[in-house]
């Protein structure tokens, strides 16, 4: 059992494979259930208390990269919790829409805009149409699901021809969880 788990632990590490992605329904459900308000718990949900850290990290390796100019009218936050992050570019943004799992981290306005929260779906679909957003933030919110791969063709399915994805993730373990 040890040699099966490491060849299988050594199979992840090496990138052939992604954790998670081929979890069934049962697993998927169960990894949703322990997250939905994991991140709320380690004590995000202090609204008073909380401070967003990333805002200097995303202007440099991501904002600086948008046309100041450009406007975005329908744009997507994917568990953007408060939706700090789009304040440097809140004034670029018409509509915004934040796929967030959890019911304590929502703000009820950012600059002039009332986001729209939806809930995500256990299993990883976008209830959205096709080419549904001209920008698509995901900050720090793919190493939080199962079907990784999966998720990301439902985002790449919803941004718009010429629209623009971000993504930043960690390159730091918290641990060996």
């Amino acid at each position: 059992m040890k040699k099966y788990r490491n060849a299988l632990l050594n199979t992840y590490l090496s990138g052939k494979k992604l954790f998670g992605d081929d979890f069934d329904e049962e697993q998927i459900h169960k990894w949703y259930a322990e997250e939905e308000e994991g991140y709320a718990n380690l004590g995000s949900n202090n609204k008073e208390k909380y401070s967003y850290q990333y805002t200097a990290m995303n202007e440099i390796y991501g904002f600086k990269y948008i046309d100041k100019y450009r406007k975005f009218k329908n744009t997507l936050g994917f568990g953007s919790a408060y939706g700090y992050e789009f304040l440097p570019i809140i004034e670029q943004i018409e509509r915004l829409t934040i796929v967030e799992p959890s019911e304590q981290l929502r703000s009820e306005k950012l600059g002039n805009l009332v986001p729209h929260y939806v809930k995500p779906s256990v299993l990883g679909n976008l209830d959205f149409p096709d080419n549904s957003f001209d920008l698509i933030i995901c900050l720090g919110v793919l190493h939080h699901i199962p079907n990784v791969s999966f998720v990301l063709s439902e985002l790449q399915r919803v941004l718009a021809p010429n629209g623009i994805l971000i993504i930043r993730e960690p390159i730091v373990s918290m641990g060996d969880w």
